[in-house]
């Protein structure tokens, strides 16, 4: 190959290696050009992101200040002498609420309806409608700043209460404390024995009655409701004396639910859980003669049913007797009547405003006793009214009262309130209370 021939395949070589740096470079300089653009995309959003940031950070700032505010509103109508259960119908509250829930909405306008509608319908304490809602929402997002949240935050200071059946039995019977486990009181219920002789005639020896002896044992309740130590110190009212009124009511409840049925095992002796005396009129120690209705079993109660029983009591107890009925009964007895179809009870006397009277004897409303079905019908062998001397006829033992261990050390931040009582209950005379009773299916 000549030297020219060689020259040319170099310069063609040379010429293959500078085409192929030209294209690198052209791709190198292409990228630089497409790093230079991300580059600056990223500085944009990086500076983008960095003001969304300084406007959340003051928003949240706004927030801060704002439920800073509110609490300090809060802490000067408390220390004015405000009453806690009307802080929240205070327009200095009203207002300072307003720019808080403003300044939540700023920092999340994403919320929905209906989380917005749950945080305004808590501090409401109730439940808006749709057409509040729509008001409140337009106040709180709409061009009216100064408005503010001002439509539902009035609360009452009445706590609306469930009523729960009962009956008044610490009002009826004898109420007596002790300071020991039981109580024991001594039953003269029997006859010395007599004769009736000549003047010369032997005398033989008479029976002598025995004693008895009553024993009331008293027998523990308990609960333990838990709260969080954050509500007890932010509840806007009195979490505590809620807890212990709600805790008075119930023990209260299922006391008097066992005098009127209790079993006597861990519990008070019931009234109408007695067993029956054996033969009407033939008095039994432990038991309550007790007279079954006029009619199968089932059947309504009848007027003579009402004489019958009130006759049985002895008038040594007459003076202080009462009837304990279930409303639903005394209602049935309402509506008795004659052969004329004229009510036997005179229906004007409760539009005068006395107190219910049955043949002519307080009638006092329990809601433990037995009652009537939906449609009118009685549970075969079930109690449907006492009459009777309750305060001579039966006993409420109490043994040093509700008794409360505030325990916080448990489970940290959860506060117990361990609340006892010791209460007892029985019947103490068998011949002060009589009953009446739907006869057996069987009967």
């Amino acid at each position: 190959m000549s030297d020219m021939q060689e020259i040319k395949k170099t310069q063609d070589e040379i010429s293959g290696v500078l085409n192929e740096f030209q294209s690198t470079f052209s791709e190198f300089k292409e990228g630089v050009s497409t790093n230079r653009d991300t580059i600056e995309n990223m500085k944009k959003a990086f500076e983008d992101l960095s003001v969304k940031n300084d406007e959340m950070g003051a928003s949240i700032e706004a927030e801060t200040k704002a439920r800073e505010e509110l609490e300090l509103a809060m802490a000067r109508i408390q220390d004015s002498g405000g009453d806690p259960n009307e802080i929240k119908s205070n327009p200095e509250y009203k207002n300072a609420f307003s720019t808080y829930l403003r300044e939540r909405k700023n920092i999340d306008p994403e919320i929905s309806d209906i989380e917005m509608k749950s945080m305004v319908n808590k501090e409401a304490g109730r439940i808006l409608s749709d057409q509040e809602f729509v008001a409140v929402k337009t106040l709180l997002v709409g061009s009216n700043p100064d408005g503010g949240y001002n439509v539902p935050v009035d609360r009452s200071a009445k706590i609306e209460k469930r009523r729960f059946e009962t009956t008044p039995m610490r009002r009826l019977a004898t109420v007596e404390s002790t300071s020991t486990e039981a109580k024991e009181w001594v039953l003269d219920d029997e006859e010395f024995g007599s004769e009736k002789v000549g003047e010369l005639d032997a005398r033989a020896e008479t029976d002598t009655s025995q004693i008895g002896i009553i024993t009331i044992p008293v027998h523990e309740q308990y609960a333990e409701p838990r709260t969080t130590q954050k509500n007890l110190d932010d509840s806007l009212w009195n979490v505590e004396a809620w807890i212990s009124g709600k805790l008075v009511e119930r023990f209260s409840r299922v006391e008097n639910a066992e005098t009127i049925n209790g079993s006597g095992a861990h519990e008070m002796q019931g009234i109408c859980a007695l067993p029956d005396w054996t033969t009407l009129g033939v008095y039994e120690r432990e038991a309550l003669e007790t007279r079954d209705i006029t009619g199968a079993a089932g059947a309504s109660i009848a007027a003579d049913d009402l004489i019958d029983l009130q006759s049985d009591l002895l008038e040594g107890y007459q003076s202080n007797a009462n009837w304990l009925i279930h409303r639903k009964i005394w209602a049935e007895i309402m509506k008795l009547k004659d052969d004329n179809d004229q009510y036997l009870l005179n229906p004007q006397m409760l539009f005068a405003g006395v107190s219910p009277q049955l043949l002519g004897k307080p009638v006092v409303m329990s809601g433990d006793m037995a009652k009537p079905n939906a449609t009118g019908e009685y549970t075969a062998d079930s109690i449907v009214a006492l009459y009777g001397d309750f305060r001579e006829g039966y006993v409420m033992l109490d043994r040093l009262g509700m008794r409360v261990l505030r325990d916080p050390y448990t489970t940290k931040g959860v506060v117990k309130f361990y609340t006892t009582k010791r209460t007892g209950g029985g019947v103490v005379n068998f011949q002060a209370i009589k009953r009446l009773a739907v006869p057996s299916s069987d009967t």
